[in-house]
């Protein structure tokens, strides 16, 4: 499902009367609000925890000669929420705190192979020793949460879980509503999903329930 079809799917298990939406632009009133509720579905969702497996990347770059800090495009990276792991070639450079990276810096030599990073404050990748040559690394990382934009926008986790967006989207729509039946009907479907995309798409040490009440 796109986002238009599970904006569809939402209206109906919302058991909102009507068509539609025809299209996730310019809608008003409740159809606006199922817009909305699975767009903000999907972005809770990528948000629950920073270590899903679905928005890991994989990016290669070149650190050039003297050159120290990087932006994450710079990096060949999109987006960028948090560095996993970066090596060069087969070594792992060591990741480090930005206060720590401060301290241990000083007592570095300032050109060399490098040997650790860290992500500044304002989101660069800073690395030290600087390269004293060309130097190719690779970045394992996740992606930041990313907007359900267009109709044909897909979410970023396999079609058989899709499902829980529509359910999230439903809970949303029919928190306040006197029909508890759907409501609970959705917390239900929402909980067996979870729990599957947690166990599929979470490393084992991170397990945990997000709720969503």
């Amino acid at each position: 499902m796109n986002y238009l079809e599970i904006c569809k799917r939402a209206r109906h298990e919302s058991r909102i009367s009507g068509d539609g939406p025809t299209t996730v632009t310019g809608q008003l009133g409740v159809l606006a609000d199922v817009v909305l509720a699975v767009r903000d579905a999907w972005r809770e969702l990528q948000m629950m925890h920073e270590t899903w497996l679905f928005l890991e990347a994989t990016a290669h770059a070149e650190l050039v000669a003297n050159g120290q800090v990087y932006s994450p495009t710079q990096l060949n990276m999109q987006s960028l929420r948090r560095v996993i792991s970066i090596f060069c070639g087969h070594r792992q450079l060591k990741q480090l705190d930005w206060d720590k990276y401060q301290s241990l810096k000083r007592s570095q030599p300032r050109f060399g192979a490098p040997t650790f990073f860290c992500v500044t404050p304002s989101r660069q990748v800073e690395f030290y020793p600087s390269p004293s040559e060309a130097v190719g690394i690779e970045t394992r990382y996740t992606l930041a949460a990313r907007e359900l934009v267009q109709n044909s926008d897909e979410p970023s986790i396999p079609a058989e879980y899709r499902m829980i967006i529509v359910w999230m989207a439903v809970m949303k729509l029919t928190a306040n509503e006197s029909d508890a039946v759907v409501y609970q009907k959705a917390l239900e479907h929402y909980d067996r999903l979870l729990a599957e995309l947690q166990s599929e798409f979470l490393p084992a040490m991170d397990f945990g329930r997000g709720a969503l009440r």
